[in-house]
């Protein structure tokens, strides 16, 4: 194709110079057949024509070529910045030069009147080696604005690779910042943007983990809960039936052991459905707290005193609270402290083997109570200890709907302090409750 093009540019050139050739030609036979000059002159006018034809030929020639350049640079120029600096500088150094030649034509016309024919020709050759200076340095001032360009245009790439980086989806990509210019400002802009880009779909990342977590625990909670309700349910049902079936004109004799299994299945329910309402509430930060000056180990006591017999009779656990005494006064909900310590050492309770033993300790430590619930059971399996306190997290093999930790964690947190889940050194589980004295926590208190 560039074959082609190239012979049809030197045919169009030819077939110009061929037609101006014949204009030409038939110029000087009509000037020759009129004339009465000797053959001397004819012989010049022809000498003439040809120089003429051979002249406008070239300069035809000069302005193809002279086209096909424009075209190429017009495209260079348009496709590039340096090369369109480039160019803005070449345009202003060839209007200087040319301004200059022409000012000195002008001089040179206007200072020697009388001589105007005979300065014409040194005028044009000024002129004319005004014109090649300014061609001949075109070359290297070209070059030199090119290099001084592309200094800018490398940064202006960098900083579109960095923008096709962040389009492809690296919102990580930054780019380089060199200066105190209008491209450095750019790029200080871009880097901002990026950032922000980032910190955005970081956070739509965390809601997007957080819906996900909710739905997986709704699942979690159903199952949990289904099971939960569906055991002691079953197990009223059974019992109600029974008694219907085996009450004709007397109670049987197992009435008084059925009630009482059918009323311990019942306080479960009850249980579990006080436990699923105090988490809604703690979700939406409407849980109601007493405050008031209150003795933790007077607490630990009450609550020790309260679950020895049910550890005793139900598995030979021994439950005591060693408190240490002349504890401070903590402003707290005793209440909430009580439920707090009920489902601790319920738990720990659950997970003693006959013949172990519960303690639950307070203690003082500077301005800090520290308040701990120790078994001499099996512990916390390391995969299980991460998530001890996630809520529904039944802990493998413990069962549960997983919400008597969970609870115990938001209660603490609303009332100030904190709960940590360990392994004792010597064996068994060991939670440990934390209250910084004399803090009020920040909660509504009705």
């Amino acid at each position: 194709s560039r074959l082609r093009v190239a012979g049809a540019e030197v045919a169009t050139v030819l077939g110009w110079g061929t037609l101006l050739a014949v204009v030409m030609l038939i110029i000087a036979g009509i000037l020759q057949g009129n004339s009465a000059t000797p053959a001397t002159t004819t012989v010049q006018q022809t000498a003439l024509i040809q120089g003429f034809t051979f002249t406008v030929l070239a300069m035809l020639t000069l302005f193809r070529i002279g086209v096909r350049v424009w075209r190429w640079w017009d495209r260079l120029r348009r496709g590039s910045v340096s090369w369109a600096l480039t160019h803005a500088l070449l345009i202003a150094i060839a209007g200087v030069g040319l301004a200059f030649a022409t000012l000195s034509v002008l001089l040179s016309l206007l200072f020697i009147p009388g001589y105007v024919l005979k300065v014409l020709p040194d005028a044009i050759f000024f002129l004319t080696v005004a014109v090649v200076a300014v061609s001949l340095l075109a070359a290297p001032v070209g070059l030199w604005a090119h290099l001084a360009a592309r200094r800018i245009t490398l940064r202006l790439r960098a900083l579109a690779a960095a923008t096709e980086s962040l389009r492809r989806g690296d919102l990580s990509q930054r780019a380089t910042i060199a200066g105190a210019d209008e491209v450095a400002q750019l790029g200080r802009d871009f880097n901002a943007m990026a950032a922000d880009l980032e910190r955005a779909q970081a956070e739509l990342r965390r809601e997007r983990d957080t819906v996900v977590a909710l739905l997986r625990a709704r699942r979690e909670l159903v199952a949990a809960v289904s099971h939960d309700l569906r055991t002691p349910v079953a197990s009223q049902r059974a019992y109600v039936e029974g008694l219907l079936a085996r009450w004709q004109t007397q109670p049987p004799a197992t009435t008084t052991s059925d009630l009482a299994t059918l009323h311990r299945e019942t306080l479960h329910l009850q249980g579990l459905v006080a436990d699923l309402f105090a988490l809604a509430r703690a979700d939406v930060g409407k849980l109601a707290l007493h405050l008031e000056p209150t003795d933790v180990g007077l607490v630990c006591t009450r609550v020790v005193a309260a679950l020895a017999p049910y550890a005793w009779e139900s598995g030979r656990v021994t439950v005591s609270a060693p408190v240490a005494p002349s504890l401070p006064l903590l402003l707290l909900d005793p209440q909430r402290l009580e439920q707090i310590l009920h489902n601790l050492v319920g738990n720990a309770i659950r997970h003693t083997p006959p013949g172990g033993v519960v303690l639950v300790t307070a203690e003082c430590s500077g301005t800090e109570v520290s308040v701990i619930v120790r078994d001499t059971g099996p512990g916390i399996s390391p995969a299980d200890l991460p998530h001890i306190f996630d809520r529904f997290y039944g802990g493998g093999a413990t069962g549960g709907a997983g919400l008597g930790l969970t609870l115990v964690r938001e209660w603490t947190s609303a009332l100030g302090g904190t709960v940590a889940a360990a392994n004792a050194p010597e064996g068994g589980a060991c939670f440990t409750l934390r209250f910084p004295g004399g803090t009020v926590p920040q909660v509504p208190t009705p």
